[in-house]
Parts: C-alpha cells; sequence; structure tokens
C-alpha cells in the first residue's frame, strides 16, 4: 500500500478536541508574539536589505514563476546555532533541528485581498479544496480546534488548531514514510509601522498529546515546522510575498530530500490568486442559480439560436464553431471563450466514505464575464459567503434559494450548478456546443502532486491573456526578468462590483459583422483566412519578444 492509497483517514481518527479558554488565549497570544517577529524580520529585509538575498547566507533550491525558495548554507546555519542571541521566541530556536532555515520571496500577479481569499480556508471542506486547486502535496487535513473562526465581519481572519499530512508524493517514489504535523494557524491582515496593508499566514508546530500519534497505525511520523508567509500589495496588480522557517520532518531522511520536499510545498504558493479566481468564478455560478431560481421560470429559457459571436460578432459557420458562456448563456467563439476546470464536493458519493470526495469540472465562460470575475472583490465576497446559509441539496437551491453563499463559494456541489443549466436551457440548446466536461474524481495522489500536466498550465496562459486586458498603470512597474510566461491579473477595485451579464442582443460588437460567405466564395475567404493566421502568428511572436518590459516586479538581486 502506497502512502496515498491510506487517505484519507477515518473521521475518528481524532477524538473532538476540548481546548480549554486559558490554552486558546495562550495559543493565540504565541502566535501574535511569532507575527511581530516575522514583521520586524520582514521590516528589515525590505527596507533596510532592499529586498536583497544574501547568497553568502542562502542559495537558491527552486523558483515557479516570480517565487523563489532558497535555504540557509551551512556555514550559516553553524553560525546561528554558536549564537546566543536569541530572542524568547525566535523560530530558528523553537526546536531542536538540524534542518536548514528556509526562505522564500517573490511577487504574485493579483491583489492582496485575493491571495488572502485563496489563502483562509476555515473549514475542512475548504482545507480541501484549497489543495485541489494550489496543489501543495497535502492528502489530509482536519481543524481540530477553531479559536477564532471566519466571520462575516472579518472574513480572513482565523485563528485555530490544525492537522494535516505532507510531502505523500514525494515520499512515496522514494519509499519512505510521509510525515503529518499538529499546529496552530493564523491568519488576516494587518496594519504596518507605514500604514501599509500586510496579508499574513503563519503556521506553528505545538504539541498536544490529545492528539494522538499516527507512528503505529498508519506509519504516520509527527514532524514540526514553523513558518510564515507575509503578503504586501507593492503595486497595482502586484503582491510581494516573504516567508521565513523551516519544516522538520524527523526520523532518519537525507537533509536534501527533506529540503526538497519542503520547497515543493512553499512554491506552491504563487497559485493561491488562481485559487482565489476559481472560487469568484464558482460563487457567480451559484449566484446566477439562486437568480434563475427566483426569476419567472417563463424568462428562464435559453437564448435563441445565434448566428454570431455576442463579443466580436463573428459569423458562425463551419470554420468558426462556438460555444454557450455558462453565466450569461451567450453564443461565443473560441477566440471569445475560455474553459475553467472548477472543483466542487461531490454531492453522490457514499455517505460511508470518510470524507466528500471532490471532483472537477470543466466549464466554457465568455472572456466578458472571466474580465467581471476578476475584477470582483474577494473581501466583500468572502464575506457574502459566510453570511448565508448554503443548501444542502439541488433541490433545497430551487425552492429556498439562498442570497449568499455559507461557508464558500466553492462549496456548493455540481449538481446543484448543472441542475439549474437544465432549467435555465431550452429545448434547442443541443445546437450549441456546450460541453459539461467529462466528472472526474480527484484522487489523493492528484491533489497532491506538483507537476502539472500541459492542458492545465495552457488553460492558465490563456487566462493570463484575458487578465492583461483589465490591467491599468503597468507601464509604471520596473522591468524584471522573468522566470516563465508572465501572470498578469487585474487591478484591485474597492468596492464588490455588481455583474450585470448581458444577453447577445444588448453587447457592443466589437467590430462590424462579416457578411455570410458563399460556396464560390470558399476558396478565396480560405486564403484570406490562412493569412490572417500567419498576421496573428507573427504579432504574437512579436508581442512575446516584448514581454519583458512589461513585467509586475523585480526579483531580489543576489549579493
Amino acid at each position: 500500500m502506497t502512502n496515498h492509497d491510506k487517505f484519507p483517514l477515518p473521521l475518528d481518527t481524532f477524538p473532538p478536541l476540548n481546548v480549554s479558554t486559558e490554552k486558546a488565549e495562550e495559543l493565540e497570544s504565541l502566535a501574535n508574539s511569532l507575527l511581530c517577529e516575522h514583521l520586524a524580520e520582514y521590516e528589515r529585509f525590505v527596507y533596510t536589505q532592499h529586498q536583497t538575498v544574501d547568497r553568502r547566507v542562502w542559495t537558491p533550491i527552486k523558483r515557479r514563476e516570480n517565487v523563489r525558495v532558497y535555504k540557509e548554507r551551512r556555514r550559516a546555519m553553524a553560525s546561528r546555532h554558536s549564537s546566543a542571541s536569541f530572542s524568547s521566541t525566535d523560530i530558528a530556536n523553537q526546536f531542536d533541528t538540524a534542518m536548514p532555515m528556509m526562505l522564500t520571496v517573490g511577487a504574485i500577479a493579483g491583489t492582496l485581498d485575493d491571495v488572502m481569499y485563496g489563502v483562509v480556508n476555515g473549514s475542512d471542506m475548504t482545507m480541501r479544496l484549497k489543495t485541489s486547486y494550489i496543489r501543495d502535496d497535502m492528502p489530509d487535513g482536519r481543524i481540530l480546534h477553531a479559536i477564532v473562526p471566519v466571520t462575516a465581519a472579518e472574513p480572513f481572519r482565523f485563528v485555530g488548531l490544525k492537522w494535516q499530512v505532507k510531502g505523500a508524493s514525494i515520499t512515496d517514489s522514494i519509499g519512505i514514510k510521509c510525515r503529518d504535523f499538529v499546529y496552530v494557524e493564523s491568519t488576516g491582515i494587518v496594519n504596518n509601522v507605514r500604514n501599509e496593508r500586510v496579508g499574513y499566514h503563519l503556521l506553528q508546530s505545538v504539541d498536544l498529546p490529545e492528539v494522538r500519534n499516527l507512528q503505529k497505525p498508519y506509519g504516520i511520523i509527527r514532524g514540526k515546522m514553523s513558518f510564515c508567509y507575509l503578503y504586501r500589495q507593492k503595486a497595482s496588480g502586484v503582491v510581494d510575498v516573504y516567508m521565513r522557517g523551516f519544516f522538520d520532518v524527523a526520523g532518519e531522511v537525507l537533509t536534501s530530500i527533506a529540503t526538497s520536499a519542503a520547497s515543493m510545498s512553499l512554491v506552491s504558493i504563487w497559485r493561491v490568486v488562481h485559487c482565489a479566481q476559481m472560487k469568484k468564478l464558482v460563487w457567480l455560478l451559484r449566484n446566477r442559480m439562486a437568480r434563475n431560481s427566483e426569476g419567472d421560470k417563463s424568462k428562464q429559457n435559453g437564448p435563441v439560436e445565434a448566428s454570431h459571436c455576442a463579443s466580436c460578432q463573428t459569423t458562425f459557420n463551419l470554420f468558426h464553431r462556438h460555444s454557450r458562456c455558462r453565466l450569461c448563456t451567450a453564443s461565443v467563439c473560441k477566440k471569445c471563450s475560455v474553459q475553467k476546470k472548477l472543483n466542487f464536493p461531490d454531492a453522490t458519493a457514499s455517505t460511508a466514505a470518510p470524507m466528500t470526495p471532490i471532483v472537477e469540472r470543466k466549464f466554457t465562460f465568455c472572456t466578458t464575464c472571466v474580465q467581471a470575475a476578476q475584477r470582483q472583490n474577494a473581501q466583500q465576497i468572502a464575506s457574502q459567503e459566510l453570511a448565508g446559509s448554503p443548501p444542502t441539496s439541488a433541490t433545497e437551491a430551487v425552492e429556498n434559494p439562498p442570497l449568499e453563499a455559507a461557508e464558500s463559494s466553492a462549496c456548493c456541489s455540481i449538481e446543484d450548478i448543472e441542475r439549474q443549466s437544465v432549467i435555465s436551457t431550452d429545448a434547442s440548446s443541443s445546437v450549441y456546443d456546450i460541453d459539461f466536461g467529462r466528472s472526474s474524481e480527484i484522487t489523493s495522489s492528484q491533489v497532491s502532486s506538483e507537476t502539472f500536466d500541459e492542458s492545465e498550465e495552457g488553460e492558465e496562459l490563456q487566462s493570463r491573456k484575458i487578465y492583461r486586458s483589465s490591467l491599468v498603470g503597468i507601464r509604471d512597474i520596473q522591468p524584471v526578468q522573468l522566470l516563465q510566461q508572465e501572470e498578469v491579473c487585474p487591478v484591485e477595485v474597492k468596492e464588490c462590483e455588481t455583474v450585470v451579464f448581458l444577453p447577445p442582443a444588448e453587447r457592443t460588437p466589437h467590430v462590424e459583422p462579416v457578411e455570410s460567405t458563399t460556396a464560390q466564395d470558399m476558396a478565396q475567404l480560405y486564403e484570406k483566412m490562412m493569412a490572417l493566421q500567419a498576421a496573428a502568428d507573427k504579432t504574437y511572436q512579436i508581442t512575446r519578444a516584448t514581454t519583458t518590459s512589461l513585467a509586475i516586479q523585480e526579483l531580489p538581486q543576489d549579493v
């Protein structure tokens, strides 16, 4: 049996955890003390060291997009261990460990609220939905006790005790036991001494005798960790990232293997904005479902068969296939549409299963709706999700449609959305190219793997082209050396906009309609299409060659 086969563990693995008020205050105080230390270190890194990484202390080990992970050099470790200047809460002196410190720096395209919306998870289901999007190598995890639960007033503020398994992918490949961690997690947004908003995500291992060791029954070794991610809105559409901490995997494992497993988990943070954007799309789908359920059923029929793209007015013919947007139901061409993979709890799963499986579906959206979703204020969406109560079934969703989702927009089931798609589509909808995609349960090995297939990367690259059209002031950002294809997200908005999805007839065309071709003109039309394709390819190559001048943030310079 591989490590992945044993997850998720049974629900009764850990009995309900009773935490006294004194213990809860002690844990919250510990988290606050560590946060202050990390904030002070971050201030020194940004304003004293000017975000320069000292290569005499740190060596790079992994990078992804504009995020780079470093580990502490051996001579720096020796100097640190021989020093007696530790503070009472210094993360390097929390545990007796020989593991090197880890440092993560870089930038994420997006807004601070988007990052926090993707980071914060206040329930078991949202933990698993997050890991299904960011691929952080976590096949199983639970919330043991919520000290400060998320609320509609403070949707990003959370303090709680959690348990999770890490590193199952790499341990399977080399035949060693996986590790689990029991820790206190704290998230939120604070203002620094310069009155800048700084988001934080702190994880600190704690010893709790009530949470039993799983080495004997399941062969899982208890590890320890201590690190904190800090996020700051550096420029419009750019979030600065900083992390300092360590993983101690315990047991007889080579340091190189341990640091490799840790870096895989740490570098996955670059996908949190992707997680937030997918959750926004699910939230909009759910709201559309509620509106259609409340509205007049006579108005819920889908649009009649269209002959032109609702966005660019291209005439549909043999050479221009089209599909229908799942949000506005408009018919759009391939150029004006994009497919997104959204994850949902599987409501059809057996109740005897330890946890509700996660299913993945492909949905087609028009670029107009995707841009509208990108502009939504993530903090207000998170607050509205927590303000309502989600339906437990599709029937309840139709009979008692909620104004808002409750725990997370991503927590509505796929059955609810697909049930509503039947209501809102008339019998003639079969002429449209509506592909719901093949439902596939996401196994723990798929969730935990850091390697993404090419189709997923292609989907993200396609989305980045859409995001660029919403950027403002990108030329004011200093150029950087790109690590991979750059990801650009829209600027932050102050309030949650009301998205109005216009029917095809009310959309403003971008170009004049193209006259329908006849059989005699087919050959000439084909030649023109080939010429246009060649011109488009040339334009793409020129644009790609100049992307370095439109970069979003300068990487730390080595000294």
